[in-house]
């Protein structure tokens, strides 16, 4: 059976840190990243942009509909096993439970108020948390949605 791959959608907003109160973080290729508190939990606010490992190794990204442009936008995208890895140091892809404990941080499942209000065909989105949720794209055993 063929382990799934998945791509992960808005890395940034997948990572999670407790421990460090910083409001911003830099990657391992100097980009710069906001970060904010929501309930106790520290989360970055846009997609993970690296390029390479802390070593400086060059890892396995995408780009957004397999276009350049979109990077500064949407984030790139990377396999699971490779997000896994090149979470900056202190943080880590979130799990179930950290992100029910994002939506109650604001008064429940109220998904609208963590979405960007462009960018979600069909929907009305306020963005009022300025976590600024972004559909980049994901993956399934090597195919790849945008």
């Amino acid at each position: 059976m063929k382990l799934k791959q998945l791509l992960i959608i808005l890395l940034v907003m997948f990572t999670y840190c407790n421990p460090i109160q910083e409001s911003v973080l830099v990657d391992t290729d100097g980009k710069k990243y906001l970060v904010k508190k929501y309930g106790d939990t520290f989360w970055m606010t846009e997609n993970l942009k690296t390029k390479q490992d802390e070593s400086g190794n060059p890892i396995e990204y995408y780009f957004p509909n397999d276009d350049s442009t979109n990077m500064e936008t949407f984030g790139l995208l990377y396999d699971f096993e490779t997000a896994s890895n090149i979470c900056p140091n202190g943080w880590k892809l979130p799990t179930n439970g950290d992100w029910k404990r994002l939506l109650q941080s604001n008064g429940g499942n109220v998904a609208g108020i963590y979405k960007d209000s462009l960018y979600w065909e069909g929907e009305v989105n306020s963005n009022s948390s300025g976590f600024t949720v972004r559909p980049a794209g994901f993956g399934n055993n090597g195919e790849y949605e945008n």
